[in-house]
């Protein structure tokens, strides 16, 4: 696969209810589109193809809060939804990139984006906190804040992750970062990035998505959701 642009990321760590689980796979042609291995848009009917609701509600047809085209994903906070895409084997190596939503993030601190093993292991996640911002975790090796830039309800954020799996000797790597403008965040006010060294040797085959809570208004949506094993440019 190819990529227009490189790009540094963070990953973060949220906690959630609704969940939406995606397996990986993303590219950029040079000089035409790009290819991904993952390229989903939600303007079909229903659960795109590799998609699945793990637990309800997942709305694949939201049409009243969109990010992009006429519909987007709404992860429903009421039944702490989790949807979910797989990819065709674990990438020791992956990018990930969506448009997203807090519809209130005041509500509470949790995570919202989920990285896991096709064996669906949760590897490592991202969580969100109204006042400071977005953060990575694992409960272990991978723990990381990104407090540079806070995060608002009622705003979409480009959201980048860089994940590569360590081969025993601490060089993996965890990236996240996120965007108003769909620029690849590099640090700086505009934006927050974390790059975190780590020794997790497991390689990524899902992502899922979550609401923030169980509390009605809590949903979280999301669109344009890419998955490439090269690195995804500006949006």
């Amino acid at each position: 696969m190819m990529q227009l642009v490189p790009y540094l990321l963070c990953l973060l760590a949220l906690s959630a209810s609704a969940q939406v689980v995606i397996t990986l796979g993303l590219e950029g042609a040079a000089g035409g589109a790009p290819t991904f291995l993952i390229d989903e848009d939600f303007e079909g009917t229903g659960a795109p193809t590799g998609w699945a609701q793990i637990v309800a509600t997942c709305d694949w047809d939201e049409s009243t809060t969109v990010l992009a085209g006429s519909k987007s994903l709404e992860a429903s906070a009421s039944g702490s939804a989790r949807c979910r895409v797989d990819t065709a084997g674990d990438i020791d190596e992956i990018w990930y990139y969506q448009l997203i939503r807090f519809n209130d993030v005041t509500l509470v601190q949790t995570r919202f984006l989920s990285l896991r093993t096709l064996a669906d292991s949760e590897v490592a996640w991202l969580e969100i906190n109204a006042t400071d911002g977005i953060a990575c975790m694992d409960g272990g090796s991978i723990t990381e804040d990104c407090w540079d830039t806070a995060i608002s309800s009622d705003t979409m954020y480009h959201l980048f992750v860089h994940y590569k799996k360590s081969s025993g000797a601490s060089d993996g790597v965890a990236e996240f970062g996120y965007s108003t403008d769909g620029s690849v965040p590099f640090g700086g006010d505009a934006c927050c990035t974390q790059s975190i060294t780590h020794n997790v040797q497991i390689a990524l085959g899902k992502f899922q998505l979550r609401s923030n809570s169980t509390s009605a208004g809590n949903e979280v949506y999301s669109d344009n959701v890419l998955i490439d094993d090269e690195a995804i440019g500006a949006q």
